[in-house]
């Protein structure tokens, strides 16, 4: 799928809020290559609570009213810990609700954390989980894109968010990625599907 002309949106937390975060150097990458890309992102999301404490269905309505072609969800963090039955849940109604409002819809899950961080125990779950609602080729692991990035080099304090150097790593390498999966036999949309839609509607 060639990203030149697509409208894209990326809904993200914390690390796609702001200057150098992954998600905003994801964006920024996608744009230069010719998209047209929107973030959505807020501090501390979870698909859990962006149900829960969000006006979800103006937020929705607002990214439908941009009609995107892709929308790439970058979530996960904020996800370890909680129920993965519930936040599965959450998840897929996120998705469907991207689908819905034309996108074709794309995942990262969390990245790789530093050793001892707290965060560290629940990752796998969530990577799980995500990789179940998305489906596996539209899932792409952030987990090895990050391996590396773990030092106080590319991660601030906290040891969760990224410094400026760490996101403009991840945050191309994240592009890259998304640029491999959605050019992939499978990546956007098939075109035999096409095919059986266009047919639909000339039958009806």
């Amino acid at each position: 799928m060639p990203i030149r002309g697509q409208r894209v949106v990326i809904v993200g937390d914390s690390l796609s809020a702001g200057p150098h975060t992954p998600g905003q150097v994801l964006a920024d990458r996608l744009a230069a290559a010719g998209a047209d890309v929107r973030v959505n992102a807020r501090v501390g999301r979870s698909a859990n609570n962006f149900y829960g404490r969000e006006d979800w269905r103006g937020q929705l309505q607002q990214i439908a009213a941009t009609h995107p072609d892709v929308a790439i969800v970058v979530l996960g963090t904020n996800d370890i810990g909680l129920s993965m039955t519930v936040d599965a849940q959450r998840m897929t109604q996120l998705r469907d609700a991207l689908a819905g409002a034309g996108a074709d819809v794309y995942a990262f899950g969390p990245p790789t954390f530093p050793p001892g961080t707290r965060l560290v125990a629940g990752q796998p779950q969530v990577v799980r989980m995500m990789r179940d609602v998305f489906g596996g080729d539209r899932f792409i692991d952030l987990t090895p894109l990050t391996a590396d990035l773990v030092t106080s080099q590319h991660r601030t304090g906290d040891q969760v968010h990224f410094t400026a150097a760490g996101g403009d790593v991840a945050g191309q390498r994240m592009a890259d990625a998304f640029l491999r999966a959605s050019s992939a036999p499978g990546g956007g949309w098939p075109v035999a599907v096409a095919l059986l839609v266009a047919g639909w509607f000339l039958l009806r």
